[in-house]
């Protein structure tokens, strides 16, 4: 019986391997008629491969292109407002009264070259005024004399108007308070019309304005 068994075992066996082999042989005789018969299923089924191949090495190879990077709004600090330069004017230049410390004189510097010439008397009050500028045209003021007791006597202005062949000298005078007395004022270079005009004026203080000194000239009387 244990014969029996075994042999029907390796038949079984034999058989088994026998189908195997038919049905491999069976399976490649139809693929091969199937090429035969329709070979552009495999042609077409061949190029999808390729393609599909192609698409995904250009999908590795594919490099997107660099975004533009966004403007930024960077806010600018302002820069603090610089401080104004201001020009500091000279100390004003001042000439006393003999024994103390009241003004007589005040010389007070302005821009481009001006100054103001301030008389007082010594009460402290203002009694005239030069200006001397220094510009297209000038006008220089030189202070040639003084009182004994400290006040101007004696004041020199020169004017040149710029454009003119004349040039113009003042003479002024003041009292011992600083009050304006007379100016007499000359033309250069001089002329025969001005060695005949009087040019001398006298200060009226009650317009505060120079007024110009009429000379009377006398009339010879006839004689009978």
């Amino acid at each position: 019986m244990g014969s029996c068994s075994n042999t029907n075992q390796e038949q079984v066996a034999q058989l088994s391997m026998q189908l195997d082999s038919t049905r491999l042989l069976l399976d490649s005789l139809i693929k091969m008629q199937t090429q035969e018969t329709n070979p552009s299923l495999t042609e077409s089924s061949g190029l999808k491969r390729d393609t599909l191949k192609r698409a995904k090495e250009e999908e590795l190879l594919f490099v997107p292109p660099a975004e533009k990077p966004q403007k930024m709004d960077i806010e600018r600090k302002k820069d603090p407002p610089k401080p104004a330069i201001t020009k500091r004017q000279p100390e004003p230049e001042v000439y006393y009264y003999t024994g103390g410390k009241k003004t007589s004189v005040q010389i007070i510097n302005g821009e481009q070259r001006s100054k103001d010439f301030v008389l007082f008397d010594p009460w402290g009050k203002e009694t005239y005024r030069f200006e001397q500028r220094i510009e297209s045209y000038s006008v220089t003021v030189d202070l040639v004399e003084w009182h004994p007791n400290g006040a101007l006597h004696k004041a020199v202005v020169h004017t040149n108007p710029g454009a003119s062949m004349y040039w113009y000298t003042a003479e002024y005078t003041f009292g011992i308070n600083n009050e304006p007395l007379w100016m007499v004022s000359t033309q250069h270079p001089e002329t025969t019309v001005s060695f005949e005009t009087d040019n001398s004026y006298y200060w009226d203080p009650k317009s505060k304005n120079w007024k110009k000194q009429e000379v009377v000239r006398e009339q010879p009387v006839p004689r009978d």
